[in-house]
């Protein structure tokens, strides 16, 4: 397992710090286009969105 740390959030009043839906949903994709395999467990959201982009195809 990963954790992703600094995710933008919404500080809510009255129901405190929260991640958005939608930001949810920009961590997911950007965990499936880009290879994290060299950082350790823990990494921020700036980090991810600088990581490479993985290598779906191997060609030749």
């Amino acid at each position: 397992s990963i954790k992703v740390l600094q995710v933008p959030a919404i500080n809510c009043p009255e129901c405190g710090i929260y991640v958005s839906d939608s930001m949810n949903q920009k961590v997911d994709e950007a965990l499936s286009i880009y290879d994290v395999t060299e950082y350790p467990d823990e990494f921020t959201y700036e980090q991810l969105l600088q990581a490479p982009v993985k290598k779906l195809f191997n060609w030749k």
